[in-house]
């Protein structure tokens, strides 16, 4: 009985104390923003194609990112990582069930020890521009807005020790 006393005390501090750095919350406070202009995504119904592409830009870059799609549905996505036209620039849209459409960019550099990383929801509200003319010209798009930001974190991997 007194050992038991003894004991789960001092376990208790010492999971207390080995816990405590693991716990500690990280500051949510992004590294930067990526921005985003002519932001641009559609496609025709009735056709196989569909388009995206914007510019993406920090004060270390500037990159044109673009990709088409074969398939169903009419907005485009792109699998993370599609490369942009600067090296170490990349970006995934992507659709999540029950979610919507969600912009992913990376910027790597130094070696690839270090990367810029940003995540964002643009919705899913797809909307028909009408063409009256021809209804086979209608066009479907993300309805989100042409220029944005995306708050991006900073990532170094650690150097290895010998």
């Amino acid at each position: 009985m007194q050992l038991t006393n003894f004991i789960l005390p001092i376990l208790s501090l010492a999971s207390t104390l080995n816990a405590s750095p693991i716990l500690a919350p990280r500051a949510k406070v992004p590294a930067g923003v990526f921005t985003v202009t002519d932001f641009y995504d559609s496609g025709v119904p009735h056709s196989l194609y569909s388009y995206v592409s914007f510019n993406v830009q920090d004060p270390s870059f500037t990159a044109y990112c673009t990709a088409s799609s074969s398939v169903m549905p009419t907005i485009a996505t792109a699998p993370f990582p599609t490369r942009c036209n600067k090296p170490g620039v990349s970006f995934g849209l992507e659709y999540k069930t029950g979610i919507g459409y969600v912009l992913t960019i990376i910027h790597r550099y130094n070696k690839d020890q270090t990367i810029d990383l940003g995540t964002i929801w643009v919705g899913t509200d797809v909307r028909t521009r009408v063409n009256p003319a021809n209804p086979n010209g209608n066009v479907q798009y993300i309805n989100y807005p042409t220029n944005f930001t995306v708050p991006y974190g900073h990532y170094t991997e650690p150097k290895k020790t010998k």
